[in-house]
Parts: structure tokens; C-alpha cells; sequence
């Protein structure tokens, strides 16, 4: 039997993620963690997301 390679993050995202955010201007792809988004008809909202968790240092 064949082994299954492991996939990564980035990969796992633009392989069944990303085709669900084309369209969306706001989602820029799925390739940082934020979002645009129209607040008003003069302004946008940048949206930005990051783990935090107490004690853990997470590497680049």
C-alpha cells in the first residue's frame, strides 16, 4: 500500500480553502491572516488574526 504523504498548512489551504474564497475581494486568497472589509462607502476595516497563548512561543 502506498504511504499518504503529509500536507502542510499552506498547502492544505490553497488546495480546499482558497477556491472557496474566490470572488471575495476581502479574503486576498487566504494567504496572510486578515480580511478587508467594507464598513462604510468611504472606509474598510482590516481584520487581523494571531494565536496567542500563554507561555508557548510559536517559530517562524
Amino acid at each position: 500500500m502506498a504511504r499518504r504523504r503529509r500536507i502542510g498548512e499552506f498547502e492544505l489551504i490553497a488546495r480546499y480553502f482558497a477556491p472557496l474564497a474566490r470572488g471575495f475581494a476581502g479574503a486576498g486568497g487566504l494567504k496572510s491572516d486578515n480580511a478587508f472589509l467594507a464598513a462604510d462607502a468611504k472606509n474598510d476595516l482590516v481584520v487581523k488574526t494571531d494565536t496567542v497563548v500563554a507561555g508557548v512561543h510559536f517559530l517562524a
